[in-house]
């Protein structure tokens, strides 16, 4: 190997995990060489940690991070210098996310935004399948995502916000573009009298566009107790692509009576979750010191990530407002194309 190539040879870059949930990050990290975890820990252990990190690093914060610790997290984050990846960006207002990667990038510093669900393994084939062209124009994306209320206390309050920020990236995120209009509802069913008290809660939405295609979103939410359920459908002019997780199980012979086992996606969502951060533009390893402690070509120390929102972010910023100004009017609203909020 010469000289000039192991200059460009960088270090992995030390990442300390904020989770309620260390096992599945514990699982996945050594299958990720661009990183070396300094430590997984909750949420009370990082914020003394983060005063106390001599070292650069990044901080990813886990998906089950409360809304308010995780904003805490990120300023005492930015305070201390250290880059951050926020694992699902659904649990703040894609405004929020925008304004918080620009004060990261003010400081020479970048803030990546996860999407969880594009890192399904039943999601990127259909993805693959439309930017490859396999299924045509889009025509019907369809969506059904119903859960069971799982907490003690019920319905989590604010549920459907959360869940309709994640559908409308992945609407923007399959189409290339969002929709033109949109309409939703949010009707309450009464529940069965005889399996729970509480009422179920759901949200249906209905967009236009872009072009000739269709989107219908069915979220619900305080079933009763069980498997939930979560598919996608989509037609396209040339074929069409469905995902369902509903009761997938396998049939299998091991001796003795065949058991049918509940598959699962298993880490696999964390996983590619986690590479994404480091395979995307202004990741923070940009800017690690390389295998002989020099900076990367074209970087110096402090300088500035080219990691602004893209066009997709802010798409699914006006999505979003356009969902919640139907819910509020219960009128069909315009989606504005030019991102504007």
């Amino acid at each position: 190997m010469s000289v000039s190539e192991s200059a460009r040879i960088t270090t992995p870059l030390p990442l300390l995990v904020v989770t309620a949930d260390p096992a599945p990050y514990l699982r996945v990290l050594p299958r990720c060489p661009d990183y070396h975890c300094v430590g997984v820990m909750t949420v009370a252990e990082a914020q003394s940690r983060l005063s106390a990190t001599p070292v650069p690093l990044s901080v990813l914060i886990g998906a089950d991070v409360p809304p308010d610790d995780l904003l805490s997290l990120l300023g005492r984050a930015r305070q201390q210098g250290f880059s951050a990846c926020l694992a699902d960006s659904a649990a703040i207002e894609p405004e929020v996310g925008q304004d918080l990667q620009q004060a990261f990038s003010q400081a020479g510093l970048s803030l990546q935004l996860g999407h969880p669900l594009r890192h399904r393994p039943m999601v990127e084939p259909v993805h693959t399948a439309l930017r490859e062209g396999q299924l045509g124009e889009p025509g019907i994306l369809r969506v059904h995502d119903w859960q069971s209320a799982r907490e003690p206390g019920g319905i989590p309050p604010g549920w459907e916000w959360r869940s309709l920020r994640q559908w409308a990236d992945l609407v923007v995120w399959l189409l290339g573009k969002a929709p033109d209009t949109v309409w939703a509802t949010r009707p309450r069913m009464a529940g069965d009298a005889g399996v729970r008290e509480a009422s179920v809660e759901t949200v249906q939405i209905h967009c236009g566009g872009p072009g000739a295609a269709m989107v219908l979103i069915d979220l619900a939410h305080g079933l009763p107790t069980g498997d939930d359920y979560w598919s996608l459908s989509l037609i396209g002019s040339r074929g069409a692509a469905y995902a369902d997780d509903h009761r997938n199980r396998q049939l299998l012979f091991g001796g003795g009576t065949a058991r049918a086992e509940c598959t699962r996606e298993g880490d696999w969502p964390l996983l590619q979750l986690v590479r994404s951060f480091s395979t995307s533009p202004g990741w923070p390893g940009d800017r690690r010191p390389t295998a002989n402690g020099s900076q990367p070509p074209n970087t110096t120390a402090g300088s500035s990530p080219a990691f602004l929102p893209g066009i997709t972010s802010l798409q699914t910023a006006a999505l979003v407002k356009a969902i919640r100004h139907s819910l509020q009017t219960n009128e069909s609203v315009r989606v504005p194309q030019d991102g504007a909020a």
